[in-house]
């Protein structure tokens, strides 16, 4: 599955470069991106009902949730696609990474 760490550190720190990809999504299909604090409430969400994957939830430099995709990249796009309308991009840059067939 494809991996994708979103983190946010004991002190409140954004680590990984999902939040940023998911801000810039998000701005570019005209709608106002959530804040850290409830972008990791819907991760918590999505992996209780098993799309995400928890990984790792500690270092020695704090505690941060870290999340894999549980489910096929395709079908996760095909589904923020029916809200966002075509992400093209994302599939070329996956297609790119040989993460997408």
């Amino acid at each position: 599955m494809a991996r994708c760490s979103y983190a946010i550190s004991s002190r409140g720190e954004r680590r990984g470069g999902c939040h940023e990809r998911y801000q810039e999504v998000l701005r570019n299909h005209g709608s106002e991106p959530l804040k850290r604090r409830r972008v990791h409430d819907h991760l918590s969400d999505l992996s209780l009902h098993g799309i995400l994957q928890l990984v790792d939830s500690s270092s020695g430099r704090g505690n941060y949730n870290k999340y894999e995709l549980d489910v096929s990249l395709s079908s996760a796009l095909d589904a923020l696609e029916s809200e966002l309308g075509e992400l093209d991009d994302i599939r070329e840059t996956a297609k790119r990474h040989r993460i997408l067939e």
